[in-house]
């Protein structure tokens, strides 16, 4: 199926009807993957699984840092000694423990918090036990910042712009992190080889990788200076401030500043345990939509990677594709990290909703004379770039009717997908109107307080919806 993608375009047939149902579907499956990547749950399971030292000091790092915490709690029956490092909530935070910082990008709330979880660890260290429990999750690496210097804070959200905008995966910007941040690729552990870490992640990362992950904090780090000085100069930092590139090399080209690799004794004692990723979201939804009868689920065996509208038209071709051989209903499941390059456009919206823009457009000029639905969500509840005076979105759902409705209200999907806006075109569509029961666009579920990656699932009807 997704091997035969290709670069031909859809064969046009008839145009495609709708099918209400398939709506109600893919909210079914949004919630189920929602409930499967319940950090709180996932942390209780695990902390019985490997045996954590429940009066260890806790560290939580990351968007589902809160939940993680709670569920250390509820295993001790008291509150741990903790600090929490979290984006800001819906509500306020009156728990001590909890110290807000910024993601994506680091703030000087987030270079105060790397402040706070180093004295920390510190002291964890000193302690006669001289334990810790690690809790990670998606969005550690900007929340807790420590530039080396001469490198700067801004210096450092001007190379996190610079990549994200250019289209740099999180791996690729995480090996620029680990070698520009004192407290990642396994430097918050290395000052401590005799502290023992228990590291428990929620991990928001598709390869697998532990020093993708809040970019190592505690983990050996393959990766090498020479890997983040090529990665500044193809994404052309120097074109945006000469100065943050010149300081960054001064750090990039000491020896002493490389992080540890692996095998090194200072982590020796360091130990972490993946408790949920991608592949918890993917068998969730394939679960929720053999429940719902779709006997035939189509699985992407590789998370997706790439340009999101890229992503959109291999999935529109194996849409068609498959629809020709399958006459019954049938579902296409996929998990990944897509990436959006902006180059000189600039718009709000994420890779999720870009990515069900396009999927949106393909579909349009596809006329698959069957109805199809696509949701592209992520789990986290905020994809992308937001207005800050409107509600976040987590992604969107398009069917092949959704591009002629936003051209009944005047609206203009192909411009766009140009300008990078979908999360403008969508909202627009939605308080238009041009989204009922069987169009819906945004999907808003607020910050969920998890992240295990995005989630992209196609249901195709019968035909005769």
């Amino acid at each position: 199926m997704f091997g035969r993608w290709g670069n031909r375009p859809p064969k046009p047939e008839a145009t495609a009807p709708e099918d209400p149902a398939l709506i109600d579907h893919l909210r079914a499956v949004q919630a189920a993957v929602l409930r499967a990547a319940d950090p709180r749950r996932a942390t209780m399971s695990a902390l019985r699984t490997h045996a954590v030292n429940l009066d260890a000091p806790v560290v939580a790092i990351g968007k589902a840092a809160r939940a993680m915490l709670a569920a250390c709690d509820e295993a001790r029956g008291r509150p741990c000694r903790a600090l929490a490092i979290a984006p800001p909530g819906p509500e306020p935070d009156d728990d001590p423990r909890v110290m807000i910082a910024d993601h994506p990008l680091p703030t000087a709330r987030s270079v105060e918090a790397a402040r706070s979880l180093a004295a920390f660890v510190h002291d964890a260290a000193q302690s006669p036990e001289a334990r810790l429990t690690l809790l990670l999750s998606g969005g550690a690496s900007a929340l807790v910042t420590a530039p080396m210097a001469p490198v700067t804070l801004d210096d450092l959200r001007l190379i996190t712009r610079v990549l994200m905008a250019g289209g740099a995966s999180i791996s690729e910007l995480n090996i620029v992190r680990r070698h520009l941040d004192a407290l990642k690729g396994g430097r918050l552990a290395s000052p401590y080889p005799d502290l023992a870490v228990t590291g428990l992640v929620l991990s928001d990362v598709i390869t697998g990788d532990l020093h993708d992950v809040a970019s190592g904090p505690c983990s050996p780090d393959p990766t090498t200076q020479a890997q983040a000085l090529d990665l500044l100069e193809r994404f052309d930092v120097e074109d945006h401030d000469e100065g943050a590139l010149a300081r960054a090399h001064r750090v990039l080209r000491d020896p002493a500043h490389e992080s540890l690799k692996p095998g090194d004794p200072r982590l020796a004692r360091a130990t972490m345990h993946i408790i949920g990723d991608h592949r918890l979201a993917r068998k969730a939804a394939i679960r929720e939509l053999r429940r719902l009868g779709y006997s035939l689920v189509l699985e992407v065996p590789q998370p997706l990677t790439g340009e999101a509208r890229d992503a959109a038209r291999k999935l529109v071709l194996a849409i068609t594709e498959d629809a020709a051989t399958n006459p019954a209903p049938f579902a296409i499941v996929a998990t990944g990290e897509t990436t959006v390059t902006l180059g000189d456009h600039s718009g709000f919206g994420g890779r999720n909703q870009e990515l069900a823009l396009a999927a949106a457009l393909g579909l349009h000029h596809a006329h698959l004379p069957r109805p199809v639905a696509v949701m592209a969500l992520g789990t986290d509840g905020v994809d992308g770039l937001q207005p800050p005076d409107d509600a976040p979105a987590a992604g969107a759902i398009v069917t092949g009717r959704t591009v002629a409705r936003a051209k009944a209200v005047g609206l203009l999907p192909s411009r766009a997908l140009i300008d990078h806006d979908a999360y403008t075109f969508f909202a627009a569509l939605d308080r238009a109107g041009g989204a009922s029961p069987s169009s819906a666009a945004q999907i808003r579920t607020g910050p969920t307080g998890t992240n295990v990656n995005d989630i992209l699932v196609a249901v195709i009807g019968s035909g005769t919806g």
